[in-house]
C-alpha cells in the first residue's frame, strides 16, 4: 500500500495543511505550578512525492499561518510554529489525504500520494554465460534489473537468452542500472536445493525508447550455505509463511524460497555471494489480522535463529458496524510497542476520499478537509484498519524522503509490519 484545512483547492496538486492536534493545554489558574511557555520553532520543510522528487508550487499552510507555496525544490519555511504540530497532505486527483500527527522536527520531508512521474521504457536483452548451456532439467536462471525508479525480473531461456521488451522505470529518460543473475537447481517438487552460479553487471546505461541488446552477464560458481532456526508466534496467531530473499540493494531483494506451512522449524539452503546479505521473514494470521517479522543482513550461514512474530494492534472504538460517524468520532486501538501506526480509512464506493493517518498515538479522528474538497462524504459505507511498523519510536522518524513505506523496506536488523483486522462503519447522513 502507498500513502494516499486548507487554502487553495487545485486539481492534481497537493494541498498541505497543518494544525495543532491533541488536547486543550490552557493553563489552569489554580495549578500550584506556573504555566510554561509553549515551544515554537521555524519549520523549514520539503514536500516530495513517492519517488522522492520535489513537488514545486504546492500550497502550504502550517498551524493556521498564511498559505505559502513551495519553491522549485519543493521547499517551504514557516516561523513561530508551536510543537507538536500535525500536517495534512491532500492530493485532489486521487482523492487521498495523508496526515502526519505529532511532528516536532524543524526540517520535515513530507511524503504522500501524488501523480506518478513520467514512465520510461526501453528494450533490454542479453544472455548469460559461464554455466552449462543448454541448462539441465530442474535448473533455471533468474535475471534482475534494478535502476533508479525501476525494478523487474525475468528468466533466461534454456539456451541462456533473456529479454525485457519493455523494461519500465519512472523519472528521468536516462538511467543507469545494475543486473543480477542467479542460477538455481530445484528439487522435483520445485524447492531450491542448490544455488549454482551468480553474476552481476554494473553500469547498464539506458535511455527511454532505446534498444539495448547484448547486455550479457557472466556467472561464476558460488558456494552454498544454510540458515536454520524456529519461529514463535503471538497468542492466537497461526504461522502461515516463512521465506528467504537475497538483498540486491537497500530497497530491492530477490525472492529465493517461500514455504507456506505452520511448522515452526525452518532450514533454507542459501547462496553465498560475498557481502550480499539475506533477508529472512515469517508471517502469521489471526482472523483478518496479520503480522510479519523481517530479519535483514543475515550471512549465508547461520543456525539457531529465533524469530518472534508480535501481535498487531487491535481496534477498540467505534464498534464494528457503527453508524453516524463524523469528523468528531474517536477511533482507537491498542498500542503496538516500539512502533508507529498508520490508521487507514477507505470506501469501496466510487470517488470517495481515502484518509491515511500516521501517529505514534492510539487514537485519532478523521480530519475535516471539506475546505479543499476532501470532506468526509455523508451516508457512505467505509472501512478502517490499522497498520504498525517497528522499530520506529516517533513520527519525526518517518518525516524523511523515504517515508513510511521506504523505511519499511530498509530498516536494518529485525523489523515488524503488522495489520489489524478490518472494521466497517457508515458516515452520518
Amino acid at each position: 500500500m502507498s500513502s494516499r484545512a486548507s487554502c487553495i483547492a487545485a486539481v492534481a496538486v497537493w494541498v498541505l495543511s497543518a494544525c495543532g492536534g491533541g488536547s486543550d493545554h490552557s493553563p489552569n489558574p489554580n495549578s500550584p505550578n506556573p504555566p510554561t511557555t509553549a515551544t515554537t520553532i521555524t519549520v523549514s520543510g520539503r514536500v516530495v512525492n513517492n519517488w522522492k522528487n520535489p513537488v514545486a508550487g504546492m500550497p502550504v499552510v502550517v498551524s493556521g499561518k498564511p498559505p505559502l507555496v513551495t519553491d522549485g525544490n519543493g521547499r517551504f519555511s514557516v516561523s513561530d510554529v508551536t510543537t507538536p504540530y500535525d500536517v495534512s497532505l491532500v492530493h485532489i486527483a486521487s482523492r487521498t489525504a495523508t496526515i502526519y500527527k505529532g511532528l516536532t522536527r524543524a526540517d520535515p520531508v513530507l511524503v504522500g500520494s501524488s501523480d506518478a512521474p513520467a514512465s520510461q521504457t526501453a528494450n533490454v536483452s542479453g544472455s548469460v554465460s559461464g554455466i552449462s548451456l543448454p541448462q539441465p532439467a530442474l535448473h533455471y536462471t533468474a535475471v534482475y534489473v534494478i535502476t533508479d525508479g525501476g525494478y523487474e525480473y525475468n528468466f533466461a531461456s534454456t539456451a541462456g537468452a533473456w529479454a525485457f521488451p519493455s523494461f519500465r522505470w519512472y523519472g528521468s529518460p536516462n538511467t543507469t542500472g545494475v543486473m543480477h543473475a542467479l542460477q538455481v537447481r530445484n528439487s522435483a517438487g520445485g524447492v531450491p536445493v542448490e544455488y549454482k552460479a551468480y553474476g552481476k553487471r554494473e553500469g547498464v546505461a539506458l535511455a527511454s525508447g532505446g534498444t539495448f541488446a547484448a547486455q550479457n552477464v557472466r556467472l561464476n560458481a558460488i558456494p552454498n550455505g544454510n540458515v536454520s532456526g524456529t519461529v514463535s508466534v503471538a497468542a492466537g496467531y497461526t504461522l502461515s509463511t516463512k521465506g528467504l530473499s537475497l538483498q540486491l540493494s537497500p530497497e530491492y531483494d530477490m525472492s529465493l524460497q517461500s514455504e507456506n506451512t505452520s511448522a515452526a522449524a525452518f532450514s533454507f539452503v542459501t547462496p553465498n555471494i560475498g557481502p550480499t546479505a539475506l533477508m529472512l521473514y515469517a508471517s502469521a494470521t489471526k482472523g483478518g489480522a496479520g503480522s510479519t517479522v523481517y530479519r535483514r543482513g543475515l550471512p549465508a550461514t547461520a543456525s539457531g535463529i529465533a524469530l518472534s512474530i508480535p501481535a498487531g494492534p487491535g481496534q477498540n472504538l467505534p464498534a464494528d458496524g457503527t453508524t453516524g460517524v463524523g469528523t468528531t468520532t474517536q477511533f482507537s486501538w491498542s498500542a503496538f510497542a516500539g512502533g508507529v501506526h498508520a490508521a487507514e480509512f477507505y470506501s469501496d464506493a466510487a470517488n470517495k476520499p481515502t484518509y491515511i493517518i500516521y501517529t505514534a498515538g492510539t487514537s485519532t479522528t478523521i480530519p475535516d478537509l471539506s475546505s479543499v474538497g476532501l470532506g468526509l462524504p455523508p451516508a457512505t459505507p467505509y472501512k478502517w484498519s490499522v497498520l504498525a511498523l517497528a522499530p520506529i519510536s516517533n513520527i519525526d522518524q518517518i518525516a524523511v524522503d523515504a517515508g513510511f513505506w521506504g523505511l519499511f523496506r530498509t530498516l536494518p536488523g529485525d523489523s515488524s509490519l503488522v495489520a489489524s483486522a478490518e472494521r466497517v462503519f457508515n458516515t452520518s447522513p
